[in-house]
């Protein structure tokens, strides 16, 4: 690409997002509002409705900053990785339930299966969500109307495992590595009907690697697909070490 035609684009981009956060703040502020009482008195489901509310506008309005950030310093380069402690329980309950209006506006039921216990990791958490986010939306997509998606995580062997299952269509497996390309490396296929090919699995993919961890699938046609996102725990040695500072 001709370097005018590069700085074009990031200009554009940097634009387009700015005029688009126009929208997600007033979101979040009258969201906020509406929280707060201050329009009148609400009951509690409508208080967590809002409250799922305010968390998606704020990482919605978080990924659009650091967009316009790079695109203006012309630089759009892919995030670095900013990992703390947190436990991995609390995230994937708060990411499944923003996606349940979802799934309840497609006549889908979203079902959710942890473990009792926190689950420690040492991890960026803005990733963490949108690789769990992707994972729940891709399977969603994939379902039809009365079907189910099942979230379930659980420790295993040192590592914590998100599974993503739905009842969806499948595919084959042969092509399960074009799955996790990005767009650039796919767009020319022929084969138009693979899984979400292009941009959000793949960034699933990249959060897994920055991490040390790994995703994969099991699939085959008309039998559904099982996404796996795998993390590594924290240690006892790391917990304890932690508990001693």
């Amino acid at each position: 690409m001709a370097e005018s035609q590069k700085c074009f684009t990031e200009e554009y981009v940097a634009q387009v997002v700015h005029d688009l956060k126009t929208p997600v703040l007033a979101i979040g502020g009258y969201a906020k509002r509406l929280h707060e009482e201050k329009m009148g008195p609400l009951n509690d489901d409508q208080k967590s409705a809002l409250q799922t509310i305010l968390q998606t506008a704020d990482r919605l309005e978080h990924d659009l900053t650091w967009i316009v950030e790079h695109a203006t310093a012309g630089k759009l380069v892919w995030e670095q990785a900013y990992p703390q402690r947190f436990d991995l329980t609390e995230h994937v309950a708060q990411v499944t339930d923003t996606a349940r209006a979802l799934a309840e506006r497609n006549k889908q039921k979203l079902q959710l299966n942890q473990q009792e216990g926190p689950l420690e990791v040492n991890a960026d958490p803005r990733m963490i969500d949108r690789a769990v986010s992707e994972l729940i939306h891709n399977a969603l997509k994939h379902s039809a109307e009365g079907d189910v998606v099942t979230v379930s995580l659980e420790k295993k062997d040192g590592a914590v495992e998100l599974a993503v299952s739905d009842q969806g269509e499948g595919f084959d497996p042969e092509k399960l590595e074009q799955i996790f390309q990005p767009w650039e490396q796919v767009v020319q296929i022929q084969d138009r009907k693979i899984r979400s090919v292009g941009i959000g699995l793949a960034n699933v993919k990249r959060y897994a690697e920055a991490h040390k961890g790994k995703v994969s699938a099991d699939t085959s046609p008309g039998q559904g697909s099982t996404f796996r996102l795998v993390l590594p725990l924290l240690s006892e040695d790391e917990l304890d070490s932690e508990k001693g500072e």
